[in-house]
């Protein structure tokens, strides 16, 4: 069920209401704070729509740290509100955040091509 065109097209929705809702929240938050620039890279929705895992990464480091990670779990109850707030469902889906493995994999072939150059 991972491939895009497997999902329903109701999970396909749900799923960019969910990604824009968190992104907005994420920019809001960070105006003005000199902390790191999270940034959402994926929202994947399981298929009964009640349970959200947002893959984030930090812009200029590899890996997303276990304190940035708590900080977005110490929010998630406030992202789930304004998802609740968008979303007219029976069930607001639970966020779970996770780092994005791909930046990681990104950095590391970045640096290969820079070795190799």
């Amino acid at each position: 069920m991972s491939d895009e065109s497997e999902k329903s097209r109701r999970v396909q929705r749900v799923e960019k209401e969910v990604r824009e809702v968190i992104s907005s929240y994420l920019m809001m938050e960070q105006s003005g704070s000199s902390e790191d620039l999270i940034a959402l890279t994926q929202v994947v929705m399981s298929p009964d729509l009640r349970n959200v895992k947002a893959y984030v990464c930090v812009l200029g480091k590899d890996e997303v740290d276990e304190e940035t990670l708590n900080v977005l779990k110490t929010h998630c109850p406030e992202i789930q509100r304004k998802i609740n707030a968008s979303l007219r469902m029976k069930f607001c889906p639970k966020v779970k955040f996770y780092n994005d493995p791909s930046v990681r994999m990104m950095a590391k072939i970045d640096n290969l091509n820079k070795e190799d150059s």
